[in-house]
């Protein structure tokens, strides 16, 4: 049986709690398992920090890398793995660069953050312009090694945290998007993102982009990993083909049910940019 090693965040956690509505979904993942042997080392809140340790140890370890499908879910590089032995946390501290300040969205994490904020803070502005580019590096990193490694490696782009920041961050998101022309039989990157595809499962989406006062919201989602069974049918079939080196792809659904319909809806005001947080 092939082996497929996936690593990621909420997007492919098999530990990720729907509300009971959702229960019944059978994932993308869960899905692969019947015709491979699934590892998935996915945590939700966690970033690239905490994936590419895992990523290390299993490049580290394992002696026939080509017996080996990489699944890489690659989240938002701002989410540091500062809680070392929790690596849910990554998402619980964040940095608004128009104002040069951290801030802590987990009360039960405030002892840590008020013992270690100025640590916390010297190292986003140390890193702040480097962090920008941390995902293009990342993504380069992970095709070179499926040529020198032979491991088959299938990225998906999970959070668009970036967009709309920065002239830099917009250039990384086109040159993503073009990465898809060095796609071959032994990588392949999906030129949509993630999030994207999973809010435009709502029918009410182009109204809450357009609304003057979305400015900075959160999403609690109550579906598992971010789709409904219907994307979650379209993921694992796109995967399959991915894997037989098909790259005829169904177009993901959209405009299935309104976004209340999915989960809630609530302000945050550390948020820098337009986007959904999704807990």
């Amino acid at each position: 049986m092939k082996h497929i090693i996936i690593f990621g965040d909420s997007y492919g956690d098999p530990k990720n709690k729907p509300d009971l509505k959702f229960k019944d979904t059978r994932t993308w993942y869960e899905m692969l398992e019947s015709n491979y042997n699934v590892i998935n080392h996915s945590v939700e809140g966690s970033g690239p920090h905490y994936s590419f340790k895992k990523y290390y140890d299993f490049i580290s370890n394992k002696k026939r890398l080509s017996d080996y499908t990489c699944i890489f879910l690659l989240s938002g590089q701002d989410r540091i793995n500062f809680f070392s032995r929790k690596p849910h946390c990554g998402t619980h501290i964040v940095w608004n660069k128009s104002n040069q300040k951290s801030y802590l969205l987990e009360e039960a994490d405030k002892q840590f953050y008020n013992n270690f904020r100025s640590e916390i803070d010297f190292f986003y502005l140390t890193m702040q312009d480097e962090i920008d580019w941390f995902n293009l590096k990342n993504l380069s990193f992970l095709y070179v090694n499926s040529i020198l490694l032979g491991l088959k490696t299938i990225v998906f782009l999970t959070s668009t945290s970036y967009e709309n920041v920065n002239s830099v961050n917009n250039i990384f998101l086109n040159i993503f998007i073009n990465y898809s022309k060095l796609n071959n039989s032994n990588f392949f990157t999906y030129p949509n993102v993630l999030s994207d595809i999973s809010e435009m499962e709502f029918t009410d989406i182009e109204q809450i982009r357009n609304e003057p006062t979305r400015i900075k919201y959160a999403f609690s989602d109550h579906r598992r990993n971010h789709f409904s069974q219907e994307n979650h049918d379209v993921f694992y079939k796109n995967l399959e083909k991915i894997i037989a080196n098909d790259h005829t792809l169904s177009a993901f659904k959209k405009h299935l049910n309104p976004c209340n319909y999915y989960g809630e809806v609530s302000p945050n005001e550390h948020i820098e940019e337009n986007k959904f947080i999704y807990d």
